[in-house]
């Protein structure tokens, strides 16, 4: 009888192991902010060729949920409101360790405070459908680790893509 007992006593405690440890991942996501219903991606980029204006393709670096890795794309500009508010369209390629996928993304930056604001869509990659959203702020390129001497604009900023919004 103690035998059972024992054995029974045992098998709450491993099961409560096991089950501890299953949340475990969960828990971390949690304390650390994290979300399974979306993906933050940090970036840094800059302008490689003013000279094809309005076509600007744009090279940098991310991290985040990403994982480290590159980030390249194009942005199409329109200036409007007598060059205070420029419309954009970019295409971005996210390249990371750990994500990779091609979103394309259209809205506003606002050339006096030097921010924007993106919204679009995944239309390759794993998470092919899924909404997204980018905001970044424009900084100097004198501290960019990565950024080219003659890069006189970077962006800095995230992307952030909506799993659950397929």
């Amino acid at each position: 009888m103690k035998t059972v007992r024992l054995q029974a006593r045992v098998g709450v405690v491993v099961t409560a192991m096991a089950l501890l440890l299953q949340m475990s991942p969960v828990a971390h996501a949690a304390s650390r902010g994290g979300d399974k219903s979306s993906i933050e991606v940090t970036f840094t980029k800059w302008i490689t060729d003013f000279s094809t204006f309005p076509s600007l393709p744009v090279l940098g670096t991310v991290g985040g949920d990403a994982g480290t890795g590159d980030l390249g794309g194009n942005a199409l500009i329109t200036p409007i409101a007598h060059d205070r508010i420029l419309k954009i369209g970019v295409t971005y390629e996210v390249s990371g360790t750990d994500q990779n996928f091609i979103a394309e993304v259209h809205g506003t930056q606002n050339n006096k405070t030097h921010r924007a604001v993106l919204n679009g869509v995944v239309i390759e990659g794993a998470l092919t459908g899924a909404r997204v959203h980018v905001e970044y702020d424009e900084i100097p390129c004198v501290d960019v680790v990565g950024a080219p001497p003659e890069a006189l604009v970077c962006f800095q900023g995230t992307i952030r893509v909506l799993q659950g919004g397929r």
